[in-house]
């Protein structure tokens, strides 16, 4: 079934989550959100700042959009982060990953790749949806502070979101300053799992 536009947007799926969280009875969490999730946990925690406990941003997306490298791509009608077959998926593992290959077994790969392509032709639409929102509904431009522990994580070797985000985050959210890593691409939690843990964890205790 086709999702609404109006579900297509930050704001919404903040909202979303707010709703969730009400129903498993959840007053406030600690969010951890990576590329189109962490501009989810963004304007999650910049429109209901008393459910957060602590606030950690992984590669996000947020107000500068894009890489200009992806951004070009995706303008040319040949947008990597919409899969329509193996080969489509390789190229989006390209942007990913800081050695450019998914470190997972081929079968795998395959087998979310023939998922990912089932649904292309909606995704495509729901993509630009996405980078067209209604009203004001993606990352606000100048965000809300909770006064919470913020930690936002950014990569050397980002090529799927702009880096200007980091700058753009870190001036808005106080005590947000950027801590990079090393050697890893936009999907760190992939590439260097424990590291991304001990973070969390770091943020989480305050």
């Amino acid at each position: 079934d086709e999702v609404a536009p109006d579900r297509i947007t930050m704001a919404a799926q903040a909202r979303f989550v707010a709703g969730l969280l009400d129903q498993l009875g959840f007053d406030a969490v600690h969010a951890v959100g990576q590329s189109m999730g962490g501009a989810v946990a963004a304007r999650f925690a910049n429109d209901f700042p008393t459910r957060v406990r602590s606030l950690t941003l992984l590669s996000s997306a947020g107000p500068r959009g894009l890489h200009p490298e992806l951004q070009a791509e995706a303008d040319a009608g040949e947008n990597p982060l919409v899969v329509s077959d193996f080969q489509r998926f390789q190229r989006l593992c390209w942007y990913a990953f800081a050695r450019r290959r998914a470190p997972f077994p081929r079968a795998l790969l395959l087998a979310v790749a023939e998922r990912w392509a089932q649904r292309h032709e909606a995704k495509a639409r729901y993509f630009d949806r996405l980078m067209a929102p209604i009203g004001h509904e993606s990352v606000p431009a100048e965000l809300r502070t909770p006064d919470v522990p913020v930690r936002i994580v950014y990569v050397r070797q980002e090529r799927v979101v702009h880096l200007d985000n980091p700058l753009v985050l870190a001036a808005h959210l106080s005590g947000g300053a950027v801590h990079w890593l090393d050697d890893v691409g936009h999907v760190p939690h992939f590439e260097a799992p424990l590291a991304i843990a001990r973070i969390i964890r770091e943020v989480a205790q305050g």
